[in-house]
């Protein structure tokens, strides 16, 4: 099968879906923050770039970290 039939075939994915406003984003990365910032080694951040920009922003915002690199999928 070739990649462009297989990208024409309807996806099974997840089926699940739990709505996340962006005040419970921003509280939630900010925590992990929070509990990440005792350990004192940490030198950047990576991101999944499927969803995970924003949360690896506010992360690395919070821990004042210049270096995100990212994670494709």
């Amino acid at each position: 099968m070739s990649d462009a039939e297989r990208a024409a075939e309807p996806q099974q994915g997840y089926t699940r879906h739990f709505p996340v406003s962006w005040q419970e984003l921003h509280r939630d990365a900010k925590a992990l923050a929070w509990r990440l910032s005792s350990l004192n080694h940490i030198r950047g951040v990576v991101a999944v770039t499927r969803g995970g920009l924003v949360p690896a922003a506010i992360v690395a915002r919070e821990l004042d970290i210049r270096l995100i690199d990212t994670f494709c999928v």
